[in-house]
This record gives C-alpha cells, structure tokens and sequence, in this order.
C-alpha cells in the first residue's frame, strides 16, 4: 500500500481513515476477504484493518514494526528508542519539519536511507521515487500530518482497544531486519501481547527495508506462510 502517486490532497492523515480507504478499494475490486501485507507506516494501516474488520482479514503480515501502542510506551533512554525514533516527535511538530526538510528534499531523506539500510544497493533504485514524491506542494506536509495524528488521537484510539481486550485473531506473520530498530527488543513476545497467533522472524544482514534489501528471503517467509 503506497499513496507516492496519488494527489496530495487525497492523502490520509489517520490510521483509520487510511484503513477506510484501502478498504474501499478492496470491495470496489470486489473482494471481500483479503491477506494483508504491510511494511512500516502500512503495516500499521494493516494491524488497524485487520483489528477493525477481523472477519474480512485471513492473515496479516507486518515488516519491520511493533505496534503503535509499544512504540509509545517504549519511548525512553533505556530501551534506545528515543534516540531512535527522534522523527516521531520532531514530525508531529507544527510547521517546523516542512520548513527544515523542505529546504532539502533529497538530503532529509538521503539521512534515513544511509542510517537505516545494510544492504544499500537495492534500495538506491528507490531512493529518487521516494524524493520525487515528497518533492511535490504539500507532500512533505501530508506525509507529516500522518505523525501528526499518531498521538494523541490514533494513541487514544489503541488504547480504547487495548484497555477493550481487543486483540488480533488471524494468524500474523512478524518479519524484522536484524540491523533494524525492532531488533532491539522481543518482537513476537510484544506481538503475542496483541495477537493469539503469531510467528515471525529476524531477516540477517538486513535494515529497516526488508523488500528491497533480502528480497529472497522474505519471499521465502511470505510464501511458507501464506501457504499454510
């Protein structure tokens, strides 16, 4: 799920307004039951789609996170996400990203690419899409008010399900980079805390983008999984 094409103003702010939306689009393709695969931002889109609508969602993949909820609660000195994650806070600041970022497209961009990659070949390829996308009027500022309303609107929101016993019931598939951010703490006892069936595992010599990076590897994981 990428939105890098679509027209700014059609861009979803919210976690559940982006799960409305690719929800439209699964039933005007005429589906009704689906597997959903998601990496970062749309694994979290995912996680919500499959809370949501647990009987339209036969499995459920997520790349390289642990839920929105954990990211929240583990954001201390300790753990190492705080220094970690600086991005969250800096994004949900008013005005203040646009106005640095935007002076430099391709440089803010080109720090989290060098900083969260191993294998940087396979994602160079992507890396001019990416600043293309942001470089148009008011990407930066969508892409942003995502951030924006992780907290305090979508962290309510997760806590409401949470506090609810709300809990995911098809099978998950959790994949991380072991070079990555959510390899600093134990990935499928966090997920298991939120879903009944889980499995998962950590792709070697690999960051943040697990596709581009090992892409052999994930397949591997995907297709044992989702033919089971």
């Amino acid at each position: 799920m990428a939105c890098g094409r679509l027209p700014v103003g059609c861009l979803v702010r919210r976690v559940p307004g982006a799960r409305a939306l690719a929800r439209l689009l699964v039933h005007h393709l005429g589906h009704r039951k689906v597997t959903l695969v998601g990496h970062d931002r749309g694994a979290r889109v995912a996680h919500r789609y499959a809370l949501d609508h647990p009987g339209e969602v036969d499995r459920l993949v997520v790349m390289d996170i642990i839920p929105t909820r954990e990211m929240w609660r583990r954001f201390d000195m300790d753990s190492g996400f705080a220094r970690s994650t600086w991005h969250w806070t800096f994004h949900l600041q008013p005005d203040l990203p646009e106005r640095l970022a935007g002076a430099d497209v391709a440089w803010y961009l080109g720090y989290f690419f060098e900083r969260w990659t191993v294998q940087r070949a396979g994602v160079q390829e992507a890396v001019d899409e990416y600043v293309r996308a942001f470089s148009r009027p008011g990407a930066l500022r969508a892409g942003f008010d995502d951030y924006r309303a992780s907290f305090p609107a979508d962290a309510e929101h997760d806590d409401a399900d949470w506090t609810a016993g709300r809990r995911l019931t098809m099978p998950v598939l959790a994949l991380w980079g072991a070079a990555g951010l959510p390899a600093r703490v134990p990935v499928l006892d966090i997920w298991r805390e939120y879903a009944d069936d889980v499995e998962g595992a950590e792709i070697p010599d690999c960051g943040h983008f697990l596709a581009e990076e090992q892409p052999d590897a994930v397949l591997t994981h995907l297709t044992g999984f989702l033919a089971k």
